[in-house]
């Protein structure tokens, strides 16, 4: 009886063991297609359950994180990063180009996955870790041109010496992290999904920044603009939507006499119920565009004497945060802000002199235009007097679950690519010519390194001349208390 007692034990713990470790398929009915079904992949439970590298090796205590020490061959000193008790790194380097590596280092130990999902996502690679529920998404950026955007960044990178510095301590930080991980330390993300982190580069790095361009820089109105000409004819269109509304002035006009008193630091503050707020629940409502805003008052104006800088950026709520919250402490510079993780340098911050931060203006930079093909099989169109053959892109993705490559092919011209072929589409036929595209400034980079380590006002101006994308506004302020605010076009 012992014996068949173990023996059936055995079975069942073998059949639990082969049953846990071998994909879970799930299907659900097609839309608009009776009968059929698409398959979504579920990874197996084992590997999540294991106790030698399932997520119960994720369990850390409180106090696992104070502080870290890096001395590693590729680093010219000693970099020391201290936590706080919000668990903001703060690090502490003897150069620049050390503190960047740390950077990468401590971001990817914070927000490993997050990097890996926004690249993908940008990329076209995400149905490769979640199966074909993510194919649709991954087609449409590889249409849009999101890795030709990034490819053409790094090659314009690469031609200045000072930015391919930083981005390879900030590469070789990451990977350095990314080495020391095994199976067990993965991320819980990653041990959910059933896939390894892979080696970070400067490809990775330009899809992140592909990624906030495209949600910040690509609006556009074209269809909309287009029919309303039509209908409204060119006159009274342009008085309803001119370029530059000539009856817009600033939130405080030119030449307002400021005659007031300020306030005296022992005057009760207001509280909500003198001035009536109502307190109820607020509905949530859907945004159709992203917006920000920000603001600064110099120091003669205030209170305390001392300069304001208010920055909101409108971003979606994400979790984790979009920011990555980080100090970064040399001889040369001493800045505190947000970074995105996968882009060294902060992006919105303050040092010892300067200020600054960065919101949307909502330009429109991105353009749709009409093909004339010149056949059926649309190959060939008419361009500038004469006929241009189109670039055929044949685009490969893999798909979690399926052994078969799936591909898809994009019509390229001198616009950009043809994003929408179905007529079912609005933008059917049409090419897309997107600023996102264009090689940027080969110091593009640095206009964020810029700002970190500025001291006053043409510090910060110099900073802008590399940034190459118009649809964000930038504001400044000064410790001694001189303010200015000033669109990136200069």
């Amino acid at each position: 009886m012992k014996i068949i007692k173990f023996l059936l034990s055995l079975g069942a713990l073998l059949g639990a063991i082969y049953f846990l470790n071998k994909p879970i398929v799930l299907k659900e009915p097609i839309a608009d297609e009776p009968g059929k079904f698409k398959e979504t992949t579920v990874p197996p439970l084992g590997p999540f359950f294991s106790p030698f590298s399932g997520f119960w090796q994720n369990a850390e205590s409180l106090n696992d994180l104070t502080s870290i020490k890096i001395e590693v061959p590729e680093m010219k000193g000693k970099v020391k990063i201290v936590f706080d008790e919000r668990l903001v790194p703060h690090i502490f380097a003897e150069n620049l180009q050390d503190a960047i590596f740390a950077q990468g280092y401590v971001t990817a130990k914070m927000r490993l996955f997050q990097m890996d999902l926004v690249s993908r996502a940008s990329g076209g690679r995400l149905a490769e870790v979640v199966g074909s529920v993510a194919l649709e998404n991954d087609k449409l950026k590889r249409r849009q041109g999101m890795t030709v955007g990034a490819e053409r960044a790094v090659a314009s990178w690469k031609k200045d010496k000072d930015v391919t510095a930083m981005m390879d301590a900030y590469t070789a930080g990451v990977n350095k992290y990314v080495s020391e991980l095994k199976p067990k330390d993965y991320p819980l993300e990653f041990k959910l999904l059933g896939y390894q982190p892979e080696q970070w580069n400067f490809f990775k790095s330009a899809l992140v920044k592909k990624y906030m361009d495209q949600t910040l820089c690509f609006g556009e109105d074209d269809l909309e603009s287009s029919n309303a000409l039509k209908i409204l004819g060119e006159d009274l269109f342009r008085k309803l939507y001119p370029e530059q509304n000539p009856k817009q002035s600033p939130v405080i006009p030119a030449g307002t006499p400021w005659n007031f008193s300020p306030t005296k630091p022992n005057q009760k503050p207001v509280v909500e119920e003198a001035i009536g707020l109502i307190h109820h629940k607020v509905y949530e409502k859907e945004r159709g565009v992203l917006g920000s805003n920000n603001w600064a008052v110099s120091g003669s104006k205030t209170l305390s004497g001392k300069p304001i800088l208010a920055n909101d950026p409108h971003l979606k709520l994400t979790l984790p945060s979009i920011w990555f919250e980080i100090q970064i402490h040399t001889p040369e510079a001493n800045f505190y802000g947000v970074s995105v993780p996968g882009i060294p340098g902060v992006l919105i911050g303050f040092n010892e002199n300067i200020a600054w931060g960065e919101t949307n203006v909502g330009h429109d930079v991105n353009d749709w235009y009409q093909i004339s093909w010149t056949d059926e099989a649309k190959t060939t169109y008419n361009y500038d007097g004469g006929v241009k053959t189109a670039n055929i892109v044949v685009d490969s993705f893999r798909v979690k679950g399926q052994d078969n490559l799936v591909y898809d092919t994009v019509r390229w011209t001198e616009w950009g690519p043809v994003v929408y072929e179905s007529k079912k589409e609005a933008w059917h036929d049409l090419a897309m010519h997107w600023i996102g595209l264009k090689s940027p400034n080969p110091r593009d980079l640095f206009t964020f390194l810029g700002l970190d380590s500025g001291k006053n006002y043409d510090d910060y101006r110099q900073a802008l001349i590399t940034y190459d994308y118009p649809a964000q506004n930038f504001v400044f302020a000064s410790k001694t208390g001189d303010i200015a605010i000033t669109a990136n076009g200069l």
